[in-house]
């Protein structure tokens, strides 16, 4: 009986230590997963900013072209403006007469 009781007790103590061991690997696992999912913070927040500075200057560089483009339309307009001022009333009554009909039947 003494052997049954002491097998019991080793058997307890072995499986402690298993169970005790695999918490350990259990562990060490979660912190490579916690260093990993760092890293991939770290490298998707850098492809992130690299990809925001990138719209930024497309955004930037959009927008000289439009401010240009304006500029120079508005010059246009201003020079057939001052050619031709009669067929610029002409048109302005008209399109003021277009949006009044437009904004009567609303």
């Amino acid at each position: 009986m003494a052997q049954a009781s002491e097998r019991s007790v080793r058997g307890k103590s072995n499986g402690r230590e298993a169970l005790r061991s695999r918490a350990d690997d259990v562990m060490e696992d979660f912190e490579e997963l916690r260093k990993d999912v760092g890293r991939l913070y770290d490298a998707a927040n850098q492809a992130a900013r690299s990809e925001l500075r990138f719209a930024k200057n497309r955004v930037g560089q959009l927008t000289s072209d439009l401010r240009e483009q304006a500029s120079e339309r508005a010059e246009y307009f201003g020079e057939q403006i001052r050619t031709h001022p009669y067929v610029a009333i002409g048109a302005s009554l008209g399109i003021g007469l277009l949006l009044g009909f437009v904004a009567r039947r609303r």
